[in-house]
C-alpha cells in the first residue's frame, strides 16, 4: 500500500507549483497561457486529490494571496491566461460589471432571447419620439410594454446605435400621425407653455 501524500506539506506545494510553471507558454501580449487539462474555458490543475482551476491555484499559491469566496478575474480577458499579473480579485457582481464594460457577454442581437433586431431599436425609438405610446408600439413589435420601456430608458440594447432626431424630424412625424393643422395647434400651445 502506497504512502499517503501531506496536502500541507511544502515539498506538496512546491512540487504543484513545479508542475504548474511546466504547462505555461508566454506569449507576446506577457499572457501565460495555459496548456495543460481545461475544461474547454479554464485550465485545470490536479491539486490535493482535487481539479481546480489554474489561474485560482496561481492567485493563491504564486501570487500569495488568499482567495476566500471571491473570483479571480482576468484584466487581460483570455481565461487561459494564468500570469498573476494579469489577475485580479472580485466579486460576481465585479466580474459581470467588467464582463459589460468591455463587452463580452451576449447583448442586443446576440444575445439568445432576442426578439427584435438593432434596425427595430431605431425604429422604437422614432416611433416614440413621434408621440405612439409605448403600448401601441409593443403591439406592432408584438413584446412587452416593460421592454419598450426599457429601451427607451436604456436599460436595455444600450449598446445600440441609436440616432439622435432634430427638432425638424420630430414634427414631420407629428404631421405624419396628427397631420398638419393639429401639429401647428400642439406647436403653438408648446411655444406658449414654453413662455
Amino acid at each position: 500500500m502506497g504512502r499517503r501524500k501531506d496536502f500541507e506539506s511544502q515539498d506538496y506545494i512546491k512540487d504543484c507549483i513545479k508542475r504548474f510553471y511546466e504547462k505555461i507558454r508566454v506569449d507576446e501580449n506577457g499572457c501565460w497561457l495555459w496548456i495543460g487539462c481545461t475544461n474547454e474555458k479554464y485550465g485545470c490543475l490536479r491539486f490535493k486529490n482535487t481539479n481546480i482551476y489554474a489561474h485560482r491555484f496561481c492567485f493563491e499559491y504564486i501570487r500569495k494571496e488568499k482567495i476566500g469566496d471571491k473570483f479571480v478575474c482576468h484584466t487581460c480577458d483570455r481565461p487561459l491566461c494564468v500570469n498573476p499579473d494579469h489577475l485580479f480579485l472580485g466579486t460576481h457582481n465585479d466580474n459581470m460589471t467588467d464582463a459589460t464594460s468591455k463587452r463580452r457577454h451576449a447583448y442586443g442581437e446576440k444575445h439568445y432571447q432576442k426578439k427584435i433586431r438593432e434596425d427595430d431599436i431605431k425604429e422604437i425609438c422614432k416611433l416614440v419620439k413621434c408621440g405612439l405610446s409605448q403600448t401601441e408600439i409593443s403591439k406592432i413589435f408584438d413584446i412587452e410594454q416593460t421592454n419598450i420601456s426599457a429601451i427607451v430608458l436604456e436599460k436595455n440594447w444600450k449598446y445600440s446605435d441609436r440616432e439622435k432626431y432634430d427638432i425638424d424630424i420630430l414634427i414631420r412625424c407629428m404631421i405624419m400621425i396628427f397631420g398638419e393643422l393639429k401639429t401647428y395647434q400642439l406647436l403653438s400651445l408648446y411655444e406658449k407653455i414654453k413662455e
